[in-house]
């Protein structure tokens, strides 16, 4: 697991009602996380103050080597030097962790920003970041990152209902895989009022599969992404420690459990290619 911190920054995600994580919740999930061994934490300069209230708490309660995988706009790429410095100070405030940096932005696959993707892979050269690569939307920007062996990391969104990254192309490159999104916001595990028309009868489905296997839909989420799609480098944003501790202990109890044919081919059948459910952009 990952710790995503978008909430640790800013208002974030459409099932979160709490905004910002507060200091002690941030504490005490900073604590569980060292404990527990969750050392990578995903975060962006985009994220609000993020970056400035993850190192005073890491500093304090995190006594282990970290890894930062942080994110930038493609603006940032057009000058190295600035770039370089950028991150350099990252560095240096994050001092006991590596760094690794994602462009926040997949039209840095495109070709016509070849000069701009070739800064990116200068960071990495010039040891400035440990890996390097591109959080992405598209399925075909995202194999054309995969494809390119100078980049480390590809992040896109998957879950029971995108299940694009099962198509047989992306299984060679499962190792650069990160996988986010993965309870699409919290709708599919959230018991409130986020149903519209577009997730109703998905939600539906859902719901018979948890009663029928006799798993929640949190561990339905999870056996869908280390089960079926087979990745190991899955982001989970969170609101409490509480809610931490939770999805944990479902995280590892799906790890433990065996493939069951059976729920594979019912989670398989969920999958859903309509744009306006599946990207959160479109909503």
């Amino acid at each position: 697991m990952i710790l995503g911190t978008a909430q640790v920054g800013m208002d974030y995600g459409l099932t979160n009602f709490k905004g910002k994580i507060n200091n002690e919740n941030l504490v005490n999930i900073i604590k569980f996380c060292s404990k527990n061994t969750i050392l990578e934490l995903d975060t962006a300069f985009g994220y609000g103050d993020a970056h400035h209230r993850l190192v005073n708490v890491l500093n304090k309660y995190c006594k282990k080597k970290t890894t930062i995988t942080t994110k930038t706009n493609l603006n940032d790429f057009y000058n190295y030097n600035v770039l370089k410095k950028k991150i350099l100070s990252l560095k240096y405030i994050f001092s006991n962790s590596d760094i690794n940096l994602l462009c926040h932005d997949e039209k840095i696959l495109l070709k016509k920003n070849n000069s701009l993707l070739h800064n990116l892979l200068k960071l990495k050269k010039d040891k400035i970041t440990k890996k390097i690569g591109v959080s992405v939307y598209s399925t075909s920007l995202a194999l054309n990152g995969l494809k390119n062996k100078n980049i480390d990391i590809i992040q896109i969104s998957s879950n029971i209902l995108d299940q694009r990254i099962l198509n047989k192309k992306f299984a060679k490159y499962l190792d650069k895989i990160y996988c986010r999104s993965i309870f699409l916001q919290g709708i599919l595990i959230n018991e409130n009022k986020f149903h519209n028309k577009f997730f109703t009868k998905s939600i539906s489905l859902l719901n018979t599969i948890e009663k029928k296997y006799n798993l929640t839909k949190i561990e339905l989420c999870f056996y869908y992404i280390l089960k079926v799609a087979k990745i190991k480098k899955i982001i989970i944003g969170v609101e409490s420690a509480k809610q931490l501790k939770q999805l944990h202990q479902s995280f590892i109890k799906i790890k433990k459990l065996k493939i069951d044919n059976r729920i594979t081919k019912e989670i398989k059948n969920l999958s859903c290619t309509n744009i306006k459910i599946i990207d959160p952009r479109k909503w």
